[in-house]
């Protein structure tokens, strides 16, 4: 709209925005700033979805930082460490006695390949002791027993273990096989591991140190090279050993519960808490003296799933 000297009406021309309002007056534009009246309640509503948002978005931020400034942590002490020969205070005269503990649940395609592989350790048949763990519920039971029949018939001291009640679950049976345990020292494989047969020989003289309470092998892998999907899963747990374990050898950790060999004095089981499926910790290293651990590439070797 215009008046007759075609100037604009301001009451006729106005364009609003959300924070502004334009009036065409007397042939010049006005800008004004505009208070928008929302309704009763929706101006909180908007500013608590705000709040949220932002908190959320801050939230994950925070924690994508956090977690790359750990894994960058987690490299340095990898690089800072890893030329660092894991090598023992001393040698034992007389070499101890030690039990090998096997924890075994359904494992009817690793089970006799697990104690075969057991029985070929290079260590003296009169300082082993061979705890055969078996809760199975299928037809490894059969299995185990007659390797561990076969075992005794060559000379073994093997102990076959079997719990109806498998209360603790993996945990549960370490701390059973425990109580009736002759060695000085306890090596813990999973069924699926594979050891070379100089674990014990390359691992039982770091105990030559009073400070050393538990020995934390690596894992290797059988079926590295089988097909794409063993080659990566190959690489994660070649991280999680190579950079976490090898981070550990400064940062304290608790003995994982697998593949590794600990002084029975500074073992103690935790009895308590162990009905978790998911195990949260099956034995605790006990002692300001066991602070140190020691990380060997003995490896035992495990095959990969697909």
């Amino acid at each position: 709209m215009t008046d007759g000297g075609g100037r604009f009406n301001a009451l006729t021309f106005q364009r609003c925005h959300h924070d502004f309002c334009i009036d065409a007056c007397s042939g010049a534009f006005i800008i004004r700033p505009v208070l928008l009246l929302a309704a009763p309640g929706s101006h909180m509503q908007g500013t608590l979805g705000h709040f949220i948002w932002t908190t959320c978005y801050l939230s994950v931020l925070f924690g994508l930082s956090a977690y790359g400034i750990h894994r960058y942590f987690i490299v340095y002490l990898f690089l800072r460490n890893r030329k660092r020969e894991p090598t023992p205070a001393g040698h034992f005269a007389e070499l101890p006695k030690v039990t090998v503990q096997l924890p075994i649940f359904n494992e009817v395609y690793v089970a006799e390949r697990l104690l075969r592989s057991v029985s070929e350790l290079d260590y003296p048949q009169d300082k082993l002791q061979i705890q055969v763990l078996d809760d199975s519920t299928d037809e490894t039971r059969e299995i185990t027993a007659s390797c561990a029949q076969e075992l005794r018939q060559r000379g073994f001291n093997v102990d076959l273990i079997h719990r109806v009640d498998r209360t603790g679950f993996k945990a549960g049976a370490l701390a059973v096989g425990l109580e009736s345990a002759e060695g000085e020292f306890v090596c813990i494989l999973d069924a699926d591991f594979v050891p070379r047969r100089d674990l014990l020989r390359r691992t039982i003289h770091f105990f030559t140190d009073a400070q050393v309470g538990m020995i934390q092998t690596r894992w290797g892998h059988l079926n590295r090279g089988y097909s794409l999907l063993t080659r990566v899963q190959a690489m994660f747990l070649d991280g999680q050993t190579a950079d976490d374990q090898m981070r550990n050898v400064k940062v304290r950790q608790g003995f994982g519960g697998h593949h590794g060999v600990v002084a029975v004095h500074h073992l103690h089981c935790d009895r308590a808490g162990k009905t978790d499926i998911r195990g949260q910790r099956e034995v605790d290293i006990a002692g300001p003296e066991c602070d140190d651990q020691h990380l060997t590439d003995a490896d035992d070797d495990s095959e990969l799933r697909e």
